[in-house]
């Protein structure tokens, strides 16, 4: 299994003012499905030219849809990601605010900053993607590819995943690094960069012409209901049988960890 893993985050400006971490996890349980998102979305690009001066394929991003070009894209590449019966995205959500900071407590007494617990959440919804969906489908054994810019890249997060799911009595992953995600080996984490802006849109809206036409292309294609429905609790056996390809998880702050 080749997980992909993106990142993102928003503070609500409306009453009860909470700030949301968002993470999206593109899963490809096969090497065929991992080549045919990395070939399929090189393809797109050559045929649509989007290349540098120096030849080179450009990334396509969700901060960037500000054209027709890159908005025809991105629907491509949901179009390929539809097709690929094999792959699956999964999004984790964390709502949280100062005072859920502050009764935040690590069980060891030790008091830290507000960074580490912001890495905590990180990490709690990581683990949960991870685990929930290897558990579910029966894999035994993965690899993680995060975003280089991710803002949890550092040694407590590194020791944190490695001890959950790497060195635990249970062995999620084999293997986990970070990458550049605008290098042309790495077009899967740009697919999983859009997925993740389109569900970020569907709970932010922005004015954006292109993201929010891309936003209603991408909750039309794959039939996702509005976004207050995964803010309802829901197991993931149901979740499975109504949105197998997509859908989105609340987790809660873990105040002890």
């Amino acid at each position: 299994m080749l997980t992909y893993l993106d990142e993102s985050y928003v503070i609500k400006k409306r009453k009860p003012h909470k700030e949301l971490l968002l993470i999206g996890a593109l899963f490809l349980p096969t090497q065929s499905s991992k080549q045919h998102i990395q070939n399929g979305l090189k393809k797109i690009k050559i045929e649509h030219d989007f290349v540098t001066r120096e030849g080179l394929l450009k990334e396509i991003k969700y901060s960037k849809l500000h054209s027709e070009r890159a908005y025809e894209i991105a629907l491509k590449a949901v179009d390929l990601f539809i097709s690929n019966y094999r792959a699956f995205f999964r999004v984790g959500i964390i709502a949280y605010d100062s005072q859920d900071l502050a009764e935040m407590k690590k069980l060891s007494g030790v008091i830290v900053e507000n960074k580490v617990k912001k890495a905590m959440l990180y990490t709690k919804i990581v683990e949960n993607l991870i685990k929930n969906n290897y558990n579910y489908y029966g894999i035994t054994s993965g690899v993680l590819l995060l975003d280089n810019l991710t803002r949890c890249n550092g040694d407590q997060f590194n020791s944190v995943i490695r001890k959950k799911l790497i060195s635990g009595k249970k062995k999620y992953l084999r293997h986990f690094e970070y990458i550049d995600s605008a290098a042309e080996e790495n077009q899967g984490l740009q697919v999983c960069d859009l997925l993740l802006g389109a569900i970020r849109n569907g709970f932010f809206p922005t004015r954006d012409v292109f993201k929010t036409m891309f936003r209603k292309q991408v909750f039309s294609k794959l039939n996702l209901p509005e976004v207050k429905y995964w803010k309802e609790k829901h197991n993931q056996g149901l979740l499975e049988s109504k949105y197998p390809k997509l859908f989105v998880k609340f987790y809660n702050v873990p105040y002890r960890y």
